[in-house]
């Protein structure tokens, strides 16, 4: 791969989603108990196939919002690019891969490139029985978000020796850097059919 590459001069098209080798590109390989590869973890062959694709798309971004990019899957890992920067890195083929972009879109025409490896030290882990596709072969989207926004969260439950009561835990994890460290936090929670307790507000 040329040091330029982002500067590379695209004339060929691949369908997104897909893999290289349905598209006429690189050779099917089976592999069952060995691998595709020689055995020397955790390196990769030198000579490693690579994919690069590039997207040029218009947007208008707007200031209260944020924007995150989806790859739902590529294997066998991927370097991301918007406008020439460098975004970040990602593998484990399977999973879903995000990306914030928004201090890096600009208002109107935005370029967009992905650098697929065919191999990673992470291919070790992904030795099973099947055909060797490699490239971006799930949906890639942009999510708009709030600029505060509830990005993930963690439930605890402890249990009480007789099992009649329990402590439940939330470790709640926001997007936002600019979020209070004091904010209110409203919940709900239901016991059996048809009976609630109402709402009630926290801080955390």
């Amino acid at each position: 791969m040329p040091e330029d590459f982002l500067h590379f001069n695209f004339q060929q098209h691949i369908p997104v989603p897909s893999t290289w080798q349905t598209q006429g590109y690189d050779q099917h390989q089976y592999t069952n108990v060995n691998y595709p590869f020689p055995f020397d973890p955790p390196y990769v062959p030198q000579e490693n196939p690579c994919g690069l694709y590039h997207r040029t798309f218009d947007f208008q971004p707007n200031a209260n919002k944020r924007y995150l990019i989806n790859f739902e899957g590529v294997d066998s890992c991927l370097f991301l690019y918007v406008n020439q920067q460098f975004i970040g890195y990602s593998q484990v083929s399977h999973c879903t891969a995000e990306f914030d972009l928004t201090d890096y879109l600009q208002q109107g025409e935005n370029h967009l490139t992905a650098l697929v490896l065919k191999w990673c030290d992470g291919s070790y882990l992904e030795d099973q029985d099947k055909f060797r596709m490699s490239g971006i072969f799930r949906d890639v989207y942009i999510l708009e978000r709030e600029q505060n926004y509830l990005q993930d969260f963690f439930i605890k439950t402890t249990l009480s020796e007789d099992l009649k009561s329990a402590v439940v835990n939330l470790d709640i994890f926001s997007a936002s850097l600019k979020m209070p460290q004091q904010s209110p936090i409203i919940f709900l929670i239901h016991k059996e059919k048809n009976f609630s307790i109402p709402n009630r507000t926290n801080s955390a």
